[in-house]
């Protein structure tokens, strides 16, 4: 009997206004901070998330577990230079902070490579594609998988996911930070960001969180009925 190959999703991203970051070394830095987390504390890494040109990644993971890391990332940049329960810098504004243009393709690995972005395979080509839709557009997620009838379903979550998160603020980000890495509590988000439990609630309605994890339940059960059998 032939073994079937496994399906894995491939995260490729790229920094949206890095640019306006003076300190490289800092986005490099915060970069691989955020990426330790992810390994931490969100379920089937299968390979690290690698830099390259200085604000690219690209990383491996299981499926049902991918959006979530996606969500993780934006969530991690849009409060950059956030100090703890503090406020953002005088005249930033929503559009111009820091966030990611994120590709996810779903399918199989045909080639392993010691570098996650030298390896090939149906999963990385369907990340390759899904990142060039996203080329010349303001959307900044885009889903491909082997099953046309979730591709449907999965362009409006993004489309969705797209619009809630284009509203996040700093503060607001940092509350769904924790909310989404570590399935924190609002008791336990305000004890770690030095802030009240109702500030908290309110971050997080202002951010839609639970529309974001209606989505995010929705997404991981798609993937798992078809990655099951």
């Amino acid at each position: 009997m032939t073994r079937r190959s496994a399906v894995v999703a491939v995260l490729t991203g790229d920094v949206v206004g890095s640019s306006t970051i003076k300190d490289r070394r800092q986005l490099n830095a915060n970069l691989k901070k955020l990426f330790k987390q992810l390994r931490k504390h969100v379920p089937g890494t299968v390979r690290e998330m690698e830099i390259y040109r200085g604000d690219s990644f690209q990383g491996v993971m299981a499926p049902e577990h991918v959006l979530r890391a996606a969500l993780v990332i934006r969530a991690g940049l849009r409060q950059w230079d956030l100090p703890k329960g503090g406020s953002v810098r005088k005249g930033t504004t929503m559009g111009r902070l820091p966030d990611a243009r994120i590709a996810i393709g779903i399918g199989t690995v045909s080639y392993r490579s010691a570098k996650v972005i030298e390896s090939d395979g149906e999963a990385f080509r369907s990340s390759g594609r899904a990142l060039d839709r996203l080329s010349g557009t303001k959307a900044r997620l885009s889903i491909q998988t082997p099953w046309p009838e979730v591709n449907d379903e999965l362009e409006v979550v993004s489309k969705l996911l797209d619009a809630l998160i284009g509203r996040w603020s700093p503060a607001a980000s940092q509350a769904v930070l924790l909310s989404l890495l570590t399935d924190a509590t609002q008791v336990e988000v305000s004890k770690k960001l030095g802030i009240s439990q109702p500030a908290v609630h309110k971050r997080l309605g202002t951010a839609s969180l639970d529309a974001v994890k209606a989505a995010l339940g929705r997404f991981e059960k798609l993937v798992q009925s078809h990655t099951a059998a």
